[in-house]
């Protein structure tokens, strides 16, 4: 029970180490000596000298076994294999610790050890809620290293899939080079503001017309903003290369569909009006996008396989006691009254 205590207390510590840039720390126990059979994995030792591994790399003077008393020369040692294999358990694949995070994460175990010790002599492990406690930190541990092969499994992308979703989803990987007139739809010092707003829709619109017969769009701007006496400065014309995703839905919808030199309607956005051309339009290299869509078919893999396991299980809960379930929430960026329409971003 001495062990289960450890794991409760190292895990209790996980976000302190966390904040101190040290490792959370989640062993069963202090770890048993290497035997001939372990694999003890490979630590590379950064700013540290490489020792056998069952040279002693921590004494703990004080705390020890019950077996072994707590008089005169009490104490328990871990040796470099031991520390190894708590950091590898404890690192999960990040890159190796130098030694100042690694002496801290030492210095907290030895604190945790005696705190162990403390706590079983007090009867901590008998208490039914610290041994629930023990069961759910179990249960999910098991699912995360469960997860993590998983994880292991999604990484395997073959080219021949990278080229498939490539092509299959061809208009994701493709750049727009875009100009842009931007009118303010609110003007702070206007005494009118619907006599302002008509005012700035007809100088959006009639600036619509004006680019689709081929006026300078920084000249048209600069001169629009002058006629409607704002006091800022305009933005920039060119709005460089945009793919799909960054730029918010209605004026996507508007601009993706345009042809190279066409010109958008004015879309009315909450807080302005706009106005696109499409200067050109262009499809990225594989090369360019090729990390990216082998994220994205490792995350797919990692959700189909996930779902495989989860999707098969089904809680029936009990609204009696649970009370009734709550209605469904709106996904994010959908309008409640409509949820097929996501709100034009503000500008």
């Amino acid at each position: 029970m001495t062990r289960i205590m450890l794991t409760l207390a190292l895990a209790a510590a996980a976000s302190m180490a966390r904040a101190q840039g040290t490792p959370a720390i989640h062993p069963t126990a202090t770890p048993p000596p290497a035997t001939a059979g372990d694999k003890i994995p490979a630590i590379p030792q950064t700013e540290a000298v490489q020792l056998p591994p069952d040279q002693a790399v921590i004494t703990i003077r004080g705390v020890c076994d019950k077996s072994a008393g707590r008089k005169g020369g009490c104490a328990t040692t871990i040796t470099r294999a031991q520390f190894d294999r708590l950091v590898a358990a404890v690192n999960n694949g990040r890159p190796p610790l130098a030694a100042a995070p690694r002496r801290a994460l030492a210095l907290k175990y030895v604190e945790l050890l005696a705190l162990v010790q403390a706590a079983a002599e007090a009867g901590i492990e008998s208490d039914p809620l610290f041994q629930e406690a023990v069961r759910l930190d179990r249960l999910q541990k098991m699912s995360e290293f469960y997860l993590r092969t998983l994880d292991q499994k999604s990484r395997n992308v073959s080219d021949e899939e990278i080229a498939a979703y490539y092509k299959q989803n061809s208009t994701r990987y493709e750049e727009l080079a875009l100009s842009r007139i931007f009118l303010p739809r609110n003007n702070p010092s206007a005494k009118d503001k619907d006599a302002w707003e008509k005012s700035v829709a007809k100088a959006a619109e009639d600036v619509r017309i004006k680019t689709s017969q081929g006026a300078n769009m920084e000249t048209l701007q600069k001169d629009t903003y002058t006629a409607l006496e704002l006091a800022m400065s305009p933005p920039p014309v060119s709005m460089g290369a945009r793919r799909k995703g960054m730029m918010p839905v209605q004026e996507e919808e508007a601009v993706f569909p345009l042809k190279p030199g066409e010109v958008s309607a004015v879309i009315a956005g909450p807080t302005s009006f706009a106005i696109y051309k499409l200067e050109s339009r262009k499809a990225m290299p594989l090369d360019r996008v090729k990390e990216e869509i082998t994220r994205e078919i490792q995350h797919q893999k990692l959700e189909a396989l996930t779902k495989a396991v989860t999707g098969s299980a089904h809680g029936d809960l009990n609204d009696q006691y649970f009370g009734p379930p709550p209605p469904p929430a709106a996904a994010p960026g959908t309008s409640v009254t409509n949820p097929h329409v996501r709100p034009a971003s503000p500008r």
